[in-house]
């Protein structure tokens, strides 16, 4: 992944950064700054004026709004692809927004606006490595199509969480598997929980819109 080099050694500390750095520009910017456009899957090293195009709209398929209800806690997301430009490169990605709830406390995110164009702060959702097609370790019952990983933020404290997603049914239900999970950069000296507000577990979310 592009923005998220080396997750699975840094995720915590590169994640932060990552949702720091976000800014967006005009799609006509485009022709005027970038002039190799080259595919978002299987990127390898970053280029300097280069656009990573998800060239396949795998993204696409991710896009709209999962739910999450119990047991143990609710969890909802929305997620929207936009054009996003990085300081020297640009990049198709897929940003959110949540709504956790749990023991009574509700962190509600489900208000603020994705901006595609031609600023987006608010942003707690990011992903844009796309993985090859096949069932990924963490889900056996998953489709083999091609899934995606990025992360996620929790602004309370000021932690992120590496975000995998991947395609499933239950039944007749549409939807993703999600594993949500700390590395061990993301959990400091003398913590006994889960230093984060946010549901780090493998569960599958219900597409409903």
């Amino acid at each position: 992944m592009c923005l998220l080099p080396n997750i699975n050694k840094q995720a915590d500390s590169v994640i932060k950064i990552y949702f720091l750095i976000l800014l967006f520009i005009p799609l006509s910017a485009i022709a005027q700054v970038y002039q190799t456009t080259k595919p978002l899957e299987n990127m390898g090293e970053i280029e300097h004026l280069v656009y990573y195009k998800d060239m396949n709209n795998v993204l696409n398929g991710f896009e709209g709004a999962y739910e999450y209800t119990g047991p143990g806690f609710y969890f909802k997301m929305e997620l929207k692809k936009i054009f996003s430009n990085v300081d020297y490169f640009c990049e198709d990605v897929l940003v959110g927004k949540y709504r956790y709830i749990k023991d009574g406390v509700d962190i509600d995110y489900m208000s603020d606006n994705l901006i595609a164009l031609p600023n987006d702060t608010t942003s707690k959702i990011s992903l844009s490595w796309i993985h090859p097609a096949q069932q990924p370790l963490f889900c056996p019952q998953c489709l083999s199509e091609k899934w995606i990983e990025g992360g996620i933020f929790d602004p309370v404290t000021d932690k992120g969480a590496v975000l995998r997603m991947a395609k499933r049914t239950v039944g007749s239900q549409q939807g993703v598997q999600v594993w949500l999970h700390l590395e061990v950069t993301g959990i400091e000296a003398g913590e006994t929980e889960v230093p984060i507000q946010l549901p780090i577990s493998n569960f599958f979310m219900a597409k409903i819109q």
